[in-house]
């Protein structure tokens, strides 16, 4: 089979309940969360030929990610460059207050003159980009054909989706996925990848899945 790359939306967390910007910050999964990353586990153990589970190191990441592995007999395998984009100063903050206090960085985030604008002493859209893009390179080299799992995050996972799909960093914001999604790229050895699902949580409503 051609290699393919199953990205994976941590669990649900409290920061998420509340709409905080939480990047780098390290939160657990909410209770809700565990329940959805144990779904997703569920539904994943169902794939045959996975050779590896990587995870973001950030704990809402790893938490999902030893469940799905848990199902798969594999150990996760941390990457630190699939940890979530830096907020910097504006780590905590909603995202309405953001644009409502800090609007010249809201609008960065959709410009693409902004590409290379970080937050305040945080991160820009090109370095998760290329981090991101370093991490795929590293996942594909290493495995070949078959399946690899990917737990990580919001942003990591749209910039993902864009790398392999267009390599353009602009089209992330055609990819925000849900909490515990699954999302899947056929590799064929050439550029792009194909999309085969994005964002799908059906089995998150579902205690069984045909």
């Amino acid at each position: 089979m051609n290699a393919e790359i199953v990205l994976i939306r941590h669990g649900t967390t409290d920061s998420n309940n509340r709409g905080l910007l939480h990047g780098r910050t390290d939160t657990p999964l909410a209770s809700k969360g565990i329940e959805q990353a144990s779904l997703v586990a569920n539904r994943l153990a169902r794939l045959e030929d996975v050779h590896a589970v990587y995870s973001s190191p950030l704990v809402r990441a790893r938490t999902t990610a030893e469940l799905i592995a848990s199902q798969t007999g594999l150990t996760p395998m941390i990457d630190p460059d699939l940890r979530e984009f830096d907020f910097g100063d504006l780590e905590g903050v909603t995202f309405e207050d953001l644009q409502v206090r800090f609007p010249s960085v809201y609008s960065s985030l959709f410009d693409p003159d902004g590409f290379d604008h970080p937050f305040p002493n945080g991160e820009s859209r090109r370095s998760i980009y290329e981090r991101v893009s370093q991490s795929l390179d590293r996942i594909t080299s290493a495995n070949g054909s078959g399946r690899v799992i990917v737990v990580a995050h919001l942003i990591v996972i749209a910039s993902a989706v864009a790398r392999l799909t267009s390599d353009n960093p602009d089209d992330a914001i055609n990819y925000l996925v849900e909490n515990c999604s699954v999302t899947r790229l056929r590799l064929n050895g050439k550029s792009p990848a194909d999309l085969i699902e994005l964002n799908d949580v059906n089995h998150l409503n579902e205690t069984e899945r045909a």
